[in-house]
C-alpha cells in the first residue's frame, strides 16, 4: 500500500505549470514504469477526482485538488494568525504582502495581498512556488536552516538569474544568510523583479522558523524608507510568532481548568 501511494505522488509530482498534461507513454517513460502501470495510476487517479481526463486520451490535475488546497490554507494556524497582520501592514503600507513556507528547498507563497495602489509582483501568488536564492521570504528562510539543508535547496533549485541584481553566487549568499541571521530580517533589492524591493521576517512556531511574512515596495519607496521597513515587517513576525504561541497555550489552560 505505502508503495503504491508513493508511485501516485511521483505521478502527481509530474503536473506543473509548464507541463499541466501528460499521457500514458509519457507518464510511463518518466517514471521509469511499465506502461500498464502507469496507466493504471492514471486511471485510478483520475477515478478518485485527483486527476482528470483530457483531449487525446492524457490527463490533467483534478479540481478535487483545489478543494483539498482551500482546505489545507484555511485550517493553516500560520495562515489564519498571519492574515489579521498582513491586512494591517497592506494598509499602513499600501503594499504588497506576502506569506510563505519553505517545501522540497522551494519558497511556496500560502498567502498575498496587494493594495488598491499596491505593486503587481507577478512571480508571486498562492500555491506558487520560486527558488529561495531570489527573495527576502526565501533568504530570511534559508538563514534558518542548518547548511545541509541549505546546499540541497541549493542544489535542487539552482541559482537562476532573474534580473541583473539576483544574487547567482553561493558565497555570496552564504555571507548574506549570515547577515540576516544576526539583523532578524531579510532584504531583496530587484533580484526577483525590477523595480520591486522586499523586506522579510521570520515567523516562530515552538521554538523553530515555520514560515516568513514579507513586504513587497518600489525601490524609489525602498531608497526612503528601507529602514523603517524592517522594522515594521520584524514587528509583524514577532506579533504572528506571538499568536501562534498564544493559541498553543490555550487548550493548556483549558486542559487545565478542565
Amino acid at each position: 500500500m505505502l508503495g503504491t501511494v508513493g508511485k501516485a505522488s511521483r505521478v502527481l509530482d509530474l503536473f506543473t505549470s509548464q507541463r499541466p498534461e501528460w499521457g500514458v507513454t509519457e507518464t510511463s517513460l518518466e517514471l521509469e514504469i511499465p506502461r500498464s502501470s502507469a496507466h493504471d495510476l492514471l486511471a485510478t487517479l483520475a477515478e478518485t477526482g485527483l486527476l482528470r481526463h483530457a483531449e487525446g486520451n492524457r490527463y490533467r490535475l483534478g479540481w478535487k485538488l483545489l478543494a483539498m488546497s482551500s482546505t489545507v490554507l484555511d485550517t493553516s494556524d500560520v495562515r489564519i494568525h498571519a492574515r489579521p497582520v498582513m491586512r494591517a501592514l497592506m494598509t499602513k503600507l499600501g503594499a504588497t504582502v506576502h506569506l510563505a513556507i519553505l517545501d522540497e528547498g522551494q519558497v511556496m507563497y500560502i498567502d498575498k495581498l496587494t493594495a488598491a495602489a499596491g505593486l503587481p509582483v507577478p512571480l508571486s501568488a498562492v500555491g506558487k512556488r520560486l527558488p529561495p536564492h531570489c527573495s527576502a521570504v526565501g533568504k530570511v528562510l534559508l538563514a534558518h536552516e542548518s547548511r545541509g539543508t541549505v546546499s540541497d535547496a541549493l542544489e535542487r533549485c539552482g541559482m537562476c538569474q532573474y534580473t541583473e541584481k539576483t544574487i547567482c553566487s553561493a558565497d555570496r549568499l552564504g555571507f548574506e544568510l549570515a547577515g540576516i541571521r544576526r539583523a532578524g530580517t531579510a532584504r531583496d533589492t530587484e533580484g526577483a523583479v525590477d523595480g520591486v524591493c522586499c523586506h522579510a521576517a521570520p515567523i516562530v512556531d515552538a521554538g523553530r522558523v515555520v514560515a516568513a511574512i514579507s513586504v513587497s515596495v518600489s525601490s524609489t519607496a525602498d531608497r526612503r524608507f528601507a529602514n523603517r521597513y524592517d522594522e515594521v515587517v520584524r514587528a509583524a513576525g514577532v506579533r504572528i510568532s506571538r499568536g501562534l504561541a498564544g493559541a498553543h497555550r490555550e487548550p493548556m489552560r483549558h486542559a487545565v481548568a478542565g
